[in-house]
């Protein structure tokens, strides 16, 4: 009866090893990939396939749920590989891991549209950047990036982003520009814009003011 006891104690405590090991294997087959892929990163870098390397790495971070970890893993890539003409690729991973940190957030837009400024992989990213300068009443940046976004995006966005420019062009008293724009949309868009009407009073109550 001990032995018997003894025996299932054993195969308890082997069985709960096993299915522990099986719970921790996804983990530890990720730690292997990392131990690799930093190894890669270490011996080769600056060549064409390193940036995917850092993404790889990136992800599986992500995948375990390592945020910080696939941060640090972005920012060291943009510090070392930052003449790559592939890095585009890093700054769009990094903006979606830092999308609940707004202060980072504009930190990373900022930089990733000093580097590059006219990019049409950048154009979602142009426009909102473009908003959160408009929220910190950086008006002039804020309508140079609407700019630059319409020039990428299909019509109906370009109408958008036109009528979110004359919005601030108004509010900025630059009353000359938005009347630019109505007539910009009124030219290009007229088959498009929904509020004709509105787009017409408005440029009344422009010219009204001007004494025309």
């Amino acid at each position: 009866n001990y032995l018997s006891k003894k025996f299932k104690f054993a195969l308890l405590i082997e069985t709960s090893q096993k299915e522990t090991e099986g719970y921790l294997q996804p983990y530890m087959s990720k730690r292997e990939q990392i131990k690799e892929l930093r190894k890669f990163i270490k011996k080769h870098p600056h060549t064409p396939e390193v940036i995917n390397k850092y993404i790889e790495l990136g992800k599986i971070f992500e995948q375990i749920k390592s945020r910080r970890e696939a941060y640090w893993t972005y920012k060291s890539a943009i510090r070392k590989e930052g003449n790559n003409p592939e890095i585009i690729k890093i700054y769009l991973l990094l903006i979606n891991s830092v999308r609940d940190k707004k202060s980072v957030l504009f930190k990373v837009y900022r930089d990733v549209s000093k580097r590059f400024p006219d990019d049409s992989r950048l154009a979602d990213v142009y426009k909102e950047y473009a908003k959160m300068l408009e929220e910190r009443k950086q008006k002039e940046e804020a309508l140079k990036f609407y700019e630059i976004a319409a020039r990428y995006a299909s019509r109906k966005e370009q109408l958008n982003i036109l009528k979110k420019s004359a919005k601030v062009y108004l509010a900025s008293r630059d009353n000359q520009k938005a009347l630019e724009v109505y007539n910009k949309i009124l030219k290009n868009f007229l088959d498009m814009e929904k509020d004709v009407v509105g787009i017409y009073l408005s440029k009344i109550s422009i010219l009204s003011s001007q004494g025309k």
